[in-house]
């Protein structure tokens, strides 16, 4: 029995619990041909770059309309400021047709379109997923956590910059 039928046999799929946040993944086209050609840089790196500036100015526009209202509310809470794993996107060079791919949290869905149409090359693919807790797809698999080698990380600690495993470090991931 694979862990997909243990799950559905076990409990139902509702049961498990979700992040709040979403993953986007964006796969997009590097136009090698026509850019090598002209003698630019090395194409990938341009769409990482782009994406990378994107997610960054679009969490640092978060936080900075939070302080706004905070100031325009005479707010005086503790600030609850974006986790530094949202908007951090990590890149990668995928086999298969697109040239290049981007992963990366965002605390909603509407930031998909603004993140990527910023882009200059061609968008092979975008999705968007929701992120189950790993703890919970451990338990209604029927495995139990202890005796679990570490396989999966949690979504939000290979995208955090300070306790990550390495992986996100603003670098693109080979």
């Amino acid at each position: 029995m694979t862990a997909l039928n243990r799950i559905t046999a076990s409990r139902s799929l509702s049961d498990i619990a979700y992040h709040g946040y979403l993953l986007l993944i964006a796969k997009m086209d590097s136009e090698w041909g026509r850019r090598c050609k002209q003698g630019r840089n090395y194409p990938p790196t341009e769409n990482h770059r782009q994406m990378r500036r994107n997610c960054l100015a679009y969490g640092q526009g978060i936080n900075e309309n939070y302080e706004r209202w905070r100031k325009g509310n005479d707010d005086t809470s503790p600030p609850v400021y974006l986790k530094p794993y949202l908007y951090n996107p990590m890149s990668y060079f995928p086999i298969g047709h697109a040239d290049d791919a981007c992963l990366v949290l965002t605390d909603d869905d509407p930031p998909a379109h603004h993140l990527t149409m910023r882009i200059s090359r061609k968008i092979e693919d975008i999705w968007l997923a929701d992120c189950p807790r790993m703890d919970d797809l451990v338990r209604a698999a029927g495995m139990d956590e202890a005796d679990t080698p570490r396989l999966f990380w949690e979504p939000h600690e290979l995208f955090d910059p300070e306790h990550g495993p390495g992986l996100s470090s603003g670098r693109t991931a080979i």
